[in-house]
Order: structure tokens, then C-alpha cells, then sequence
């Protein structure tokens, strides 16, 4: 599902064939539109996205929230590590950490992202 609706956000149409790799991921029978309307059905906010190659915009906003709470932390002093989409803080400076990334992402994306911490 994760690598088909990347597909679905990397393309500029709908996509009505999968990647062969999706395709062997999927049972037997599914197809670009099923997928395509199975994303929909279960997150409707979604399917405006669908088709308008956006996935490249995306991952610039995501690497402009990590690069903001690097800095912010790197200015309060806290070393941090980023991890793809995350960041790896000294357990003492979890709750900093945490809000640095929701005050990042309020001010890049306009809406605090969740923030979880991982084991």
C-alpha cells in the first residue's frame, strides 16, 4: 500500500497500472484504480492529491522541518540526530525534542504534526 500510494503521488495521472513491484506486493487481482479507490474509501482528505505529482514537493517540506529542528535544538544547545523523519535526542531532552518538532512543523506545514517517540 505505502509503496503504491507513493507511486500514486509521484505520478501526474491516475494511475490505472501498478509498478511491478506493487503489482507482487498486492494479492492477485488488484490494479491501480482498485488501489487508488481503497486509499480513498479509507482517507477521502487524500484524493485530490492523487495524480498531481507532488511526492518530490512533499520530501522538500519534510527535509525543511527536520532542517528546522536541527537548528532550533543546535541553538538550544541539544545534540540531535536526524533519522529519515525523525530525530534521536538525549532521553533527557525527549519533551524538547518533541516540541521542537511540532513547533517546526506549525511553522513550515501550518499544522502541528503528530510527534511519537519510537523505541
Amino acid at each position: 500500500m505505502k509503496a503504491g500510494f507513493a507511486t500514486m503521488l509521484s505520478s501526474s495521472n491516475e494511475m490505472t497500472r501498478l509498478p511491478g513491484s506493487v503489482k507482487q506486493a498486492l494479492p492477485v487481482g488488484w490494479t491501480g484504480r482498485r488501489l487508488a479507490e481503497a486509499i480513498g474509501t479509507k482517507h477521502p482528505a487524500l484524493v485530490p492529491l492523487f495524480g498531481n505529482d507532488i511526492a518530490v514537493d512533499l520530501m522538500f517540506t519534510e527535509s525543511c522541518i527536520l532542517v528546522a529542528v536541527l537548528l532550533r535544538l543546535a541553538r538550544m544547545g541539544i545534540a540531535a540526530l536526524p533519522m529519515h523523519d525523525g530525530i534521536m535526542v538525549p532521553r533527557s531532552m525527549i519533551d524538547r525534542g518533541m516540541a521542537a518538532m511540532g513547533d517546526a512543523s506549525l511553522e513550515i506545514a501550518g499544522i502541528p504534526l503528530p510527534v511519537v517517540i519510537k523505541a
